[in-house]
């Protein structure tokens, strides 16, 4: 789904292995893991709406061990959650989770004090995936975090390359905001947000394109988007 207002929106984008670097399997489909969203549920310990956030949540697979990053800012850029809008904003994963064997998600959020010595844990938590649980629920004594999934049996990788106004009409300054969702008889309903850019400035590069927080999506191989 594109809303970029007025004029009409072209997506473009290529279906790509599951994964950059070696081949496994010999190029065939795998399973891997569609992130949804990364929500913080509920609050409690003392805790108040708003939030301001920061904090790693990432994922490893068996392919690479690495740490597959879906949400990652800094102290200086925390994002602030309140309790209409407790979404992190993700930016991964960097290539499809691969969840041919278990997946492995690890998760470390801090609240932002007024001065750093004042900066309080929210939640360090590691969860190991087997290919059933959904959504993924990580809980302690300040929150409860809800990170939404979907697995594709045999899934191929779409990378978004850009997005951008074809015809007439150009993107808002502010309120830009594209989704996709899948397309293909056991697909989930859910959209996969890309960029949502309701409250700031909608990044746009030099030729036109939307710069997108998220582009690689999984995909059904007999699928669509």
């Amino acid at each position: 789904m594109l809303m970029p207002g007025k004029g009409h929106g072209v997506m473009m984008g290529s279906s790509t292995p599951l994964h950059y670097g070696r081949v496994l399997h010999y190029g065939r489909v795998l399973p891997s893991l569609q992130i949804f969203s990364v929500k913080l549920a509920e609050i409690r310990g003392g805790l108040e709406w708003p939030l301001p956030v920061y904090g790693t949540v990432a994922a490893r697979d068996h392919v690479g061990h690495n740490r597959n990053l879906l949400f990652a800012r800094n102290r200086s850029e925390c994002q602030i959650l309140n309790e209409e809008d407790s979404f992190l904003t993700l930016t991964g994963p960097s290539r499809a989770i691969v969840s041919k064997e278990s997946v492995v998600f690890e998760i470390q959020l801090k609240v932002r004090g007024r001065i750093k010595s004042q900066d309080k844990p929210l939640i360090n938590g590691v969860y190991t995936y087997h290919s059933r649980e959904r959504p993924i629920c990580f809980r302690n004594c300040f929150c409860t975090v809800e990170l939404s999934l979907e697995r594709i049996k045999k899934s191929i990788q779409a990378t978004i390359l850009g997005v951008r106004v074809k015809e007439e009409g150009s993107w808002p300054a502010f309120g830009g905001r594209v989704a996709c969702s899948a397309i293909g008889p056991d697909a989930s309903p859910q959209e996969i947000e890309l960029l949502d850019s309701r409250y700031t400035t909608v990044p746009i590069t030099s030729e036109g394109y939307l710069v997108l927080s998220r582009s690689v999506v999984s995909v059904d191989y007999r699928g669509s988007l």
